[in-house]
C-alpha cells in the first residue's frame, strides 16, 4: 500500500515543480516608472537601480526602457544585472564585475531577457547597466523623481557612468513571474497526490 502510494506522491512533485519551471506567457509588472519629461537622443548606455516590492520572489525576468508615451519597450545591446552600484566604464562590465549577478541571454519583444532561473529578492536593491552603446533615440527621463527607491545613471560621452542628479530617472518597466513559496509547492503537491490517489481508486475499484 505505501510503495503504490509513492508513485502518485512522486508524480505529483514532479507535476508541481515542471509547473514552477516554465516560462508564464503572461508575465507580472514588478514595478514599472511610466514618468516622462523628456526624450533621450544619440548613442550611449543607460543604467538604473531598483528595489523589489515585498511582494517576491520573481524569476523569467525581463527589463525594458520606456520611450515617452510610457507604452512603447526599448532594448538594445545587453544588460547587466549587479548587486551594487557599477561608475565604472561600460566596457568593464563582465562576469568579474563585483556584485555581478547576470547579464542578458537577449532581446525578445523589446526587453532583455535573462535566465529563466534567475531569481530576484523580495525588498532586494538590485542595478541594471547596458553594456553595448546603442542606440537610445526615444527613450525617456524625467527629473521630478518618480521612482524614489532606485535611480538613473547614463554614459552619453565620456568615459564612466555617472549620475546626472538624484532625482533623475529613466522610463522602465520591469517584468517577471511570481516564484510560490515551498508552503505552496507543498500544497500543490498534496492536492495533485489527492488527486491522483482518488483516480487510482476508482479505476482499481472498476
Amino acid at each position: 500500500m505505501i510503495s503504490g502510494f509513492n508513485k502518485p506522491i512522486g508524480a505529483a512533485l514532479f507535476a508541481a515543480f515542471m509547473f514552477v519551471g516554465q516560462p508564464h506567457t503572461n508575465a507580472a509588472i514588478i514595478l514599472s516608472n511610466t514618468h516622462a519629461d523628456s526624450t533621450l537622443g544619440g548613442r550611449g548606455q543607460m543604467g538604473h537601480s531598483f528595489t523589489v516590492p515585498a511582494h517576491g520572489p520573481y524569476n523569467h525576468i525581463t527589463w525594458s526602457w520606456l520611450k515617452i508615451n510610457g507604452t512603447t519597450r526599448l532594448a538594445a545591446g545587453n544588460l547587466f544585472l549587479l548587486t551594487q552600484e557599477y561608475l565604472g566604464n561600460p566596457a568593464g562590465l563582465s562576469s568579474s564585475t563585483p556584485g555581478y549577478l547576470a547579464e542578458s541571454t537577449g532581446i525578445a519583444n523589446d526587453g532583455y531577457v535573462f535566465d529563466p532561473q534567475l531569481t530576484l529578492q523580495p525588498l532586494t536593491k538590485y542595478w541594471v547597466y547596458m553594456g553595448d552603446e546603442a542606440d537610445l533615440a526615444g527613450g525617456s527621463y524625467t527629473f521630478s523623481n518618480p521612482y524614489p527607491d532606485g535611480k538613473a545613471y547614463e554614459k552619453f560621452g565620456g568615459s564612466n557612468y555617472h549620475n546626472n542628479g538624484a532625482n533623475l530617472d529613466f522610463s522602465f518597466i520591469l517584468s517577471g513571474n511570481p516564484v510560490p513559496e515551498p508552503a505552496t509547492l507543498l500544497l500543490m503537491g498534496i492536492g495533485l497526490t489527492a488527486s491522483l490517489s482518488r483516480a487510482t481508486r476508482m479505476t482499481n475499484h472498476n
